[in-house]
């Protein structure tokens, strides 16, 4: 794919929002096909959740903000037990050339 141009899908979009639309699902079509097998089924079934979201919604933003939600939940219930397993080790270090600024590191152990 080309570098993304956000005038240009922005002009298609309010210009011509069925091509737009069709371009939309070719692309993620397109990038879904690149990852694994096992990958593409469940970013099928993710991208299906986004479309209904979208098709749900009375406008963007509704949409938007109903699919920032499936984020946070997912982070909730998937990511975040995660990282809680790990252990931080948190460790202060000052710059040699600047003694007023320190810099906090997180080390992150299994």
């Amino acid at each position: 794919m080309k570098e993304f141009d956000f005038d240009i899908w922005s002009r298609l979009a309010f210009e011509e929002p069925g091509t737009f639309e069709s371009m939309r699902k070719q692309i993620i079509k397109h990038e879904i096909s690149k990852a694994s097998s096992s990958n593409q089924i469940r970013l099928s079934g993710l991208q299906f959740q986004i479309d209904m979201q979208r098709e749900r919604s009375n406008n963007s933003l509704g949409a938007c903000i109903k699919i920032s939600g499936m984020m946070m939940d997912h982070y909730h219930e998937k990511f975040l037990p995660c990282l809680s397993n790990l252990k931080i080790k948190q460790t202060n270090k000052t710059e040699n050339t600047n003694k007023q600024r320190g810099n906090v590191i997180y080390l992150f152990e299994p």
